[in-house]
């Protein structure tokens, strides 16, 4: 079972190793075809990624209507990165703001005019996630430069004290570096953004995985009441001759849980790795009887969800995939 990488457009070279160490293969869907990045068309080259452009229409508008969001961004840069001018003053761009806001304003900006253009929600949404993978381009760059200090930090700490527990500890004896959850903003107009794209689509997924917290939690809320049934913490990464084993148990528990709703939960921890291989990720997986169209609208509406789908049918599993510490 492929999952779904939801709600970001963009996948991180952090993320994508999490993503590749656990599945095979992961759906990851994009506004338009004319703004995927080369880094992501890598990964699909080499059969890592599978990129879903369930709506493929006006795509030299929405590339202007970008192009122009661009030029805002740079006129602000060293100023105030969520903010750009519009001819009223300033409106906040990436915080408080909907998708056919968000939308209109970049329109009315680049036609030169006040006057509203008509609303269209799945082209809104294509807007709103160009312009979040714009964003989180940026701050996915400084996220993985914090990330590789991070793993040096740790490891510096390890061999200077000679010890193989991993700490949580920076140097100096005060907290590690934080590394910031992009999901943690604008997290409900993400997932509104995300499922009006991916509703589009005509696939059966039951298997949704984001690496944001944020993005989990709210999640959960969506989906409640859901069951937590499987819980992995700690894992060591597998050298490379083991991805594919895991990989494939991993897939085969996974289907095992879509089919035997009855199945108790499980939470497998590991022990400490030995050797150089010190990273580790965790993974949760949550089950609700909700189908993938129910479990979409709910995430489009954030107010009374369809009527789940029957327990016989399995429902979907939502998880949240992140490293260890």
């Amino acid at each position: 079972m492929a999952p779904v990488y939801f709600p970001f457009t963009h996948v991180s070279p952090s993320a994508a190793t999490l993503l590749n160490v656990c599945f095979a293969r992961t759906a990851v869907y994009q506004p338009l075809s004319a703004a995927v990045s080369p880094e992501l068309r890598t990964l699909a080259d080499a059969g890592r990624i599978d990129i879903r452009v369930p709506v493929d229409t006006d795509g030299d508008k929405l590339m202007l209507l970008l192009a122009e969001y661009q030029n805002w961004a740079r006129l602000h840069a060293g100023k105030n990165l969520r903010y750009f001018k519009t001819q009223d003053g300033q409106v906040p761009f990436f915080d408080d703001i909907s998708a056919h806001r968000l939308s209109t304003d970049i329109r009315q900006r680049a036609a030169g005019t006040a006057a509203p253009p008509p609303e269209d929600p799945v082209f809104d949404a294509r807007v709103f996630l160009a312009v979040a993978q714009e964003f989180d381009s940026h701050q996915g760059e400084l996220q993985d430069d914090l990330a590789a200090y991070r793993e040096m930090e740790q490891q510096f700490l390890k061999e200077l004290k000679g010890d193989d527990a991993l700490s949580s500890a920076g140097l100096g004896g005060g907290p590690g570096i934080h590394l910031p959850d992009p999901g943690n903003h604008m997290t409900e107009k993400r997932l509104e953004a995300f499922a009006r794209l991916a509703i589009t689509d005509t696939t059966d997924d039951r298997l949704f995985i984001t690496t944001s917290p944020a993005v989990f939690d709210a999640a959960l809320e969506i989906i409640d009441p859901s069951e937590a049934v499987l819980r992995i913490e700690g894992m060591p990464f597998p050298d490379a001759a083991a991805t594919a084993a895991l990989q494939s148990e991993l897939a085969a528990r996974i289907d095992h849980l879509l089919k035997n709703t009855a199945e108790p939960p499980e939470t497998v921890a590991f022990p400490a790795p030995d050797g150089a291989q010190d990273r580790r990720l965790s993974l949760r997986l949550h089950r609700t009887p909700m189908d993938r169209g129910s479990f979409l609208s709910a995430c489009v509406s954030r107010g009374e969800a369809p009527a789940p789908a029957a327990e016989a049918s399995g429902g979907i599993l939502v998880g949240l995939l992140e490293a260890a510490l």
